[in-house]
């Protein structure tokens, strides 16, 4: 389990929060440490941390051994027996002949029943906090399970796009192969890069942002070994912060269709892509002409990368994320703006 410093904070803030109420509720309580010398407070405060040293157990050890298991009637026993335990050390530390010096002039000593009124003050707290520690548990078991249905969502799309961009990537070397073959070393060296990467990150739900741009720009690379031609390309990938993740294959798609469908052998094919990193504001620029040479009239936003994009998008950045594709009947433009978070 991580640690936390918002989520220790919490917590002593909490505990904090529940030994005051035997400070407050009591009738000797004068606003001053006069208190810590009144045996039956300190008692019943006694009884409070014992219930507190409860309460952990049973959220980190009875309620997911048992309770979460379907083993009601061992939880229930675990329960009884930890209310059992508290009573007997409370028994065993306070239970005592009083002494003159705390008997009661006007009452005189303290009655036996005295436990069994102290037995039955400490089943409200001990309950409460029983049903505290349930509710929280179930809360934490259900965001446990979005979050495994959530991580089990980002590695099917993110294993969908994979086969995707292999499948283009081969078709390329196959067709330069049989075009251009004194360029397809190069190519597959630049492949193998790339699939270094693909499987460096397998199963990673973040990545540090720089090794994902200079996958970008390997891709890049990649691209200008199939096109001599790039006096009208505009790229700027920069040099960024450690700091800063990203999910790995995010931006791919969207760099991938500007040369499926923005590059022509035969027509001027101005293409641009542009990343900006503005304190943590990532954005992604696109921009390519409409040349698909193979004459399939197909949208971007209809592609599979683009969709899976933003279903990722949707799922990893919800409410930080801005996803805008605008088209002409020339050219296509994306603009990407994530929020990140850094290491």
């Amino acid at each position: 389990m991580n640690f936390s410093w918002k989520t220790f904070a919490l917590h002593i803030l909490l505990i904090l929060l529940f030994i005051s109420i035997p400070i407050i509720s009591s009738p000797d309580f004068n606003y001053s440490l006069d208190l810590f010398s009144v045996p039956p407070f300190i008692r019943n405060f006694v009884g409070y941390l014992m219930i507190i040293g409860f309460f952990y157990l049973n959220y980190y050890l009875i309620i997911p051994k048992y309770f979460f298991s379907k083993k009601y009637v061992i939880f229930t026993f675990w329960v009884i027996v930890s209310f059992l335990i508290i009573i007997a050390f409370d028994y065993l530390l306070f239970h005592k002949s009083p002494s003159p010096h705390f008997i009661d002039r006007e009452f005189g000593p303290p009655h036996q029943s005295s436990f069994d009124f102290h037995f039955i003050s400490l089943i409200v707290p001990f309950s409460l906090i029983l049903l505290f520690s349930i509710s929280i548990g179930l809360n934490r078991k259900t965001k446990q399970i979005e979050l495994d249905k959530y991580q089990a969502e980002l590695q099917n799309l993110k294993y969908q796009l994979q086969p995707h961009f292999l499948f283009n990537s081969l078709n390329n070397i196959y067709s330069i192969s049989i075009l251009e073959p004194e360029k397809t070393p190069n190519y597959i060296l630049e492949l193998s890069e790339i699939l270094r990467y693909l499987l460096k990150t397998d199963g990673a739900l973040v990545v540090k942002l720089t090794a994902d741009l200079r996958f970008c720009k390997q891709y890049i690379d990649l691209q200008k070994l199939r096109f001599e031609d790039d006096n009208n390309w505009i790229i700027k990938i920069p040099e960024v912060s450690e700091t800063f993740q990203i999910p790995p294959f995010l931006m791919m798609p969207i760099i991938e269709n500007v040369f499926k469908y923005g590059i022509h052998p035969d027509k001027d094919s101005p293409i641009k892509i542009e990343v900006h990193l503005k304190e943590n504001k990532l954005h992604l620029t696109t921009f390519n002409r409409k040349n698909n040479h193979a004459g399939e009239n197909l949208l971007l936003a209809q592609s599979l990368g683009i969709t899976k994009t933003r279903e990722r998008l949707n799922l990893l950045f919800s409410g930080k994320h801005q996803l805008n594709i605008r088209e002409t009947e020339q050219d296509f433009q994306v603009d990407l703006e994530i929020e990140l978070n850094h290491g």
